[in-house]
């Protein structure tokens, strides 16, 4: 009987992480698309999704720094690595647990 309630469990938790990480890959493209017509230190929604996606994105701008250093490139590509790196967690959730179809 412990065994089923820990599966239902996992498999709640794994619901729970497949919809969140498509909330905040939705929240990034969002941020994305936004950022092309507004600042984000002009309004409140855009400070509001720098705050909820930054922590997914820094890890890849700062990668993404170091590995640029001596290039003049003007696109930051770590929104897009970062919804990638979400794209593969969905894809190995869906695995585990059969969530997302």
């Amino acid at each position: 009987m412990d065994q089923i309630v820990l599966d239902r469990a996992f498999y709640i938790l794994a619901g729970v992480a497949y919809y969140l990480l498509g909330a905040i890959e939705i929240m990034i493209l969002v941020r994305v698309v936004l950022s092309w017509f507004m600042s984000e230190e002009d309004n409140g929604i855009m400070m509001l999704l720098v705050a909820l996606t930054e922590p997914a994105i820094l890890p890849f701008r700062l990668l993404l720094a170091k590995v640029q250093k001596n290039s003049a490139m003007p696109l930051d590509f770590s929104p897009v690595f970062a919804s990638l790196t979400i794209m593969l967690l969905q894809f190995i959730i869906s695995l585990m647990t059969g969530i997302g179809g």
